[in-house]
């Protein structure tokens, strides 16, 4: 039985938390400079500090947007909704409450070990372990078991159909972790990042910066389009709307949108929203990685 405060979470999340994760958890591109190329630094001017670094607890989108450019999902979302593949290339559901899930080929955390089938249902056994408390657990329905079957398979069965279980394992609350190294205790989810995703930390100064540079055994050849992402921690609207004015390759993170008289352009390089003339463009870094759509050069 879920207390008061985790069946608010749960009704919370499944309309707004997930909705979101496109928008708010985020950071956005401004300008002509934001468009994609390879090589060379992002700078973003981040409004909040990350606090919660394990995304198996993480609460709030400060935390998600870094780590959506570190971790990867079994699934993603698209630009409609649409359930894609993530480090899971395919899946199905032989009955209403079985998923089988196998895995692609050449993935690899970011200090070069091969993610295996074990880390998969680690990470999600993790999510929905009730000793481990993770708030998440609520979205993923009522999960009975979770099994590594084989190398490149991973198993969920559920107690009960439950429809929204791979929208579920889109968010970052069900990233995909080391569990190896964090069983053996040399990684610890708490106070670092480490996966399989486009970038990894590579410098940090609490409540300054964050240092992410490319992670050169990213399974998805050709990206990240940027060598690194530069992140200052100003929390001050007017200080990170000068320093983008200053700087308009800067990108600015969603809050500041509505200092600025501009529209959204949906995540896509389809005409007419590949033109740079429509309006001031926004993009998020995860289209600089092209997890979600590609940005065309």
């Amino acid at each position: 039985m879920l207390d008061r405060k985790s069946r608010s979470l749960c009704g919370l999340t499944r309309r707004n938390v997930l909705a979101a994760g496109a928008s708010l958890a985020v950071p956005l591109f401004i300008g002509s400079g934001a468009r994609a190329a390879t090589g060379g630094t992002l700078v973003w001017g981040k409004s909040l500090e990350m606090t919660m670094l394990d995304p198996h607890t993480a609460l709030v989108g400060s935390a998600w947007q870094l780590q959506y450019l570190v971790y990867d999902t079994l699934v993603t979302m698209g630009d409609h909704f649409e359930i894609q593949p993530g480090i899971a290339e395919s899946w199905e559901q032989p009955t209403p409450s079985t998923y089988v899930f196998h895995l692609r080929e050449g993935v690899t955390f970011s200090n070069g070990r091969a993610m295996t089938a074990g880390d998969v249902a680690g990470s999600i056994g993790r999510v929905v372990d009730p000793k481990f408390g993770s708030w998440w657990a609520c979205q993923m329905g009522s999960v009975k078991s979770v099994q590594a079957v084989d190398a490149k398979t991973v198993k969920i069965e559920l107690n009960e159909p439950f429809t929204p279980l791979l929208p579920s394992l889109a968010a970052s609350m069900t990233a995909i972790l080391p569990m190896k190294e964090l069983q053996e205790g040399t990684f610890n989810p708490s106070k670092e990042l480490m996966g399989t995703g486009p970038f990894m930390v590579t410098a940090h100064q609490q409540n300054d910066y964050w240092t992410l540079t490319r992670n050169p055994h990213y399974w998805r050849k050709g990206y990240p389009k940027f060598d690194e992402v530069s992140i200052r921690i100003i929390t001050d609207d007017g200080a990170r709307l000068a320093r983008y004015k200053a700087a308009p390759s800067t990108s600015l993170t969603s809050k500041i949108r509505t200092h600025l008289n501009c529209c959204r352009a949906p995540r896509t390089s389809k005409p007419p929203f590949s033109r740079p003339a429509i309006c001031t463009r926004w993009r998020s870094i995860r289209c600089g990685t092209n997890r979600r759509s590609g940005i065309s050069g």
